[in-house]
């Protein structure tokens, strides 16, 4: 992945939740059009997974002690050169580099932990109304998703081991769609490492078939794969299991 330049705001660390997130810093003028209709970093929301898939949401934020979905790690503004009419890569260049980031103040930075875990992170950008008066910001929101709907979060959230429990531990379906290990499931990630080179078919194959066998507890394994920036990629095991 190329450098992405950094977005024209500020960040601070706080504690969200008991420990510490990475948001971006207030306007540095009260009333800053720039977040006009942004939420507080560190607020809740309670959508579903559907919900998440629009560019923005009119939802309100919920009290975090109450059923919630989506915690906000991270409010930011997009760099001064882009606007809305930018290119989507560029903006989503912009976004990430801060939600990865935030997502990591909060959960833990180990991304094989995170590739064996049912984590994701989200970002919402503002309404049509807000941005026709210059609205500019873009959220980061972390959840956790089954293969139909995102689960109620803790009020803080269970960080990223080794042994993670069933809530935010990733499995598989039968019908091979990642979800949580409290839901039903056939496969259970067991293991996940580093590969060096292209993550061609034929490579993934061969690096699942070395090294998977040592760290399932099945005869038979499922694998998984992600590129990932530099010349390597991640490969995930999954062994079979009775539920």
């Amino acid at each position: 992945m190329r450098t992405v330049r950094a977005v024209a705001a500020a960040v601070v660390l706080v504690l969200v939740g008991g420990v510490l997130a990475l948001v971006a810093s207030p306007p540095a003028v009260a009333g800053d059009a720039g977040y006009y209709g942004s939420p507080p970093a560190g607020s809740c929301f309670d959508l579903t997974l559907r919900q998440t898939r629009a560019p923005s949401t009119r939802e309100a934020p919920v009290d975090c002690s109450r059923h919630h979905t989506l915690l906000v790690t991270a409010v930011a503004l997009l760099p001064e050169e882009l606007d809305w009419s930018s290119p989507r890569s560029e903006i989503i260049k912009a976004v990430m580099t801060i939600c990865p980031p935030a997502q990591g103040q909060v959960i833990g930075r180990n991304r094989l932990q995170l590739y064996r875990s049912q984590y994701l992170w989200y970002f919402f950008t503002p309404t049509n109304a807000q941005k026709s008066v210059g609205a500019r910001w873009f959220d980061c929101m972390t959840g956790v998703a089954e293969d139909t709907k995102l689960t109620n979060l803790p009020l803080n959230l269970t960080p990223l081991s080794n042994h993670m429990p069933d809530d935010i531990a990733r499995c598989v379906t039968g019908d091979l769609h990642s979800t949580t290990c409290a839901d039903t499931h056939v496969w259970r990630s067991s293991w996940a490492f580093y590969a060096r080179g292209r993550p061609t078919k034929s490579a993934v194959k061969r690096a699942a078939n070395r090294t998977c066998p040592a760290h399932v507890t099945s005869r038979g394994f499922l694998y998984s794969w992600m590129d990932v920036p530099g010349r390597r990629y991640i490969v995930g095991c999954y062994s079979k299991t009775p539920r």
